[in-house]
């Protein structure tokens, strides 16, 4: 099934499809995807409330987190980036989080949304690793320069590298750099 997007379509709801005048992008993929738009109903239903109050939403494309803001008469006026300063809810460090529900930084959402199988350096057994542990790889061949535990075989904190069969799986626009520059 494929949807072709033309400027008619683009004025609606992503999500009930409507074509209201107050149509607001999400700021997390706004850029990458300009036709992801949504109304301020659905904005707010995507918020749940608590206690008269409403918590963050969480974008139906990339899972990072945003807020609304409301006018003294709660109505919606405009959606902000959600980031909070506090510990990773995976790889523990204390970071900015982009994600409320699941408590996660910006690389860890991506390993989340990316969960591929590495090589442990040490073992050599492979574990499937919910991190972008390929991004600190020179190269699809080199172990990486950043540590994670071993819970497969060693049981140590060391070194990987993405196995070949998912290195083909990692979206372009992640692809590092050094890795375009080994293929040419």
């Amino acid at each position: 099934l494929t949807f072709v997007f033309t400027e008619m379509n683009w004025k609606e709801c992503c999500i009930c499809l409507k074509r209201p005048d107050d149509l607001l992008h999400l700021p997390c993929c706004a850029s990458a995807e300009p036709y992801l738009m949504y109304c301020k109903s659905c904005l707010k239903g995507m918020c749940s409330n608590k206690d008269s109050k409403l918590s963050p939403g969480e974008c139906p494309c990339c899972k990072r987190s945003f807020q609304v803001e409301l006018t003294e008469d709660k109505v919606v006026k405009g959606v902000i980036k959600w980031e909070k300063k506090s510990q990773c809810g995976i790889c523990n460090q204390p970071r900015t989080l982009v994600s409320h529900k699941f408590t996660l930084c910006e690389k860890c959402l991506l390993g989340k949304l990316y969960p591929f199988t590495y090589e442990c350096q040490r073992c050599h057994n492979k574990q499937k690793i919910p991190h972008p542990m390929w991004q600190y790889q020179k190269t699809k061949n080199e172990f990486g320069h950043s540590v994670w535990a071993c819970h497969v075989g060693c049981g140590d904190y060391t070194y990987w590298k993405i196995i070949p069969e998912d290195a083909k799986e990692i979206p372009g626009s992640y692809i590092p750099d050094s890795w375009k520059e080994d293929n040419e």
